[in-house]
């Protein structure tokens, strides 16, 4: 059968996206399966290897995670460039072309993105001048990410989302640059009880489908799947609105 992967957590928001798929893609008639929280240890930046070895037919990843293959994949995540989401909406219409020609070489479909909550900064104590940033030892998610911060005087590295736990378990991360999202956050907070504000950037993760698992389907069968990407499309950017302040309530 047809299942979809993320390594997020299901009330993160890409869980919520591949959860909104499966189910938009069942009721256009094929059957799919939502995974959440790292299936078998699935990694975003593995997203092509396990698609490409048939592990799953679609995937949603972190797009930041994909620099190796591509550096247009660290487009989303520069630095204060977007500063809304309007603005993260605009550069994402400029830059899908790029990120469906990017993914066709590697023989997969561009299905839906997800923006995130912009990136802040969880940590244990309070950050309040760039002086609490020195030798601060700090999850980034991309290389862009850990470039800037070793510049602000940090000790950063890039970890995906599904390796912090154990590492904010064993006192060897001191903060972690990630969204103010709840369904993400739930996790972080145990250890890192405070949350700056940065808007530092409103990264993308974007979901895909392996184009053998979509040429082996029917016709009726590959336009659920198209119809279930624009339906989660929207849905993801559409929901992103009323999280920002949803988040920020489940936080303070």
């Amino acid at each position: 059968g047809w299942t979809v992967a993320t390594e997020y957590p299901a009330t993160s928001i890409p869980g919520e996206g591949v959860t909104h798929f499966a189910t938009a893609a069942s009721a256009h008639g094929l059957p799919v399966t939502a995974a959440t929280d790292g299936p078998g240890g699935y990694r975003s930046a593995a997203a092509l290897t396990v698609l490409a070895e048939g592990r799953f037919a679609a995937v949603d990843a972190f797009a930041g995670a994909l620099a190796a293959v591509d550096p247009l994949f660290l487009l989303s995540s520069l630095p204060f460039l977007t500063a809304s989401h309007a603005d993260a909406a605009r550069l994402r219409d400029l830059a899908k072309p790029q990120y469906v020609a990017a993914l066709a070489k590697h023989d997969a479909t561009l299905l839906w993105t997800t923006p995130w909550p912009p990136s802040g900064l969880w940590t244990r104590r309070k950050v309040t001048t760039p002086e609490d940033l020195r030798g601060l030892r700090v999850r980034t998610y991309d290389a862009t990410g850990t470039e800037v911060l070793r510049a602000a005087g940090a000790t950063a590295e890039v970890l995906s989302f599904g390796e912090v736990n154990a590492r904010l378990e064993a006192g060897t991360l001191d903060a972690v640059l990630s969204s103010g999202d709840g369904g993400a956050g739930r996790q972080l907070w145990r250890w890192l009880p405070n949350f700056t504000e940065l808007n530092y950037a409103w990264p993308l993760s974007l979901a895909f489908a392996s184009n053998a698992r979509l040429a082996a389907l029917t016709p009726a069968q590959r336009e659920a799947v198209t119809k279930a990407g624009a339906e989660t499309e929207a849905r993801q950017w559409q929901a992103i609105i009323g999280r920002l302040e949803a988040n920020q309530r489940v936080m303070r």
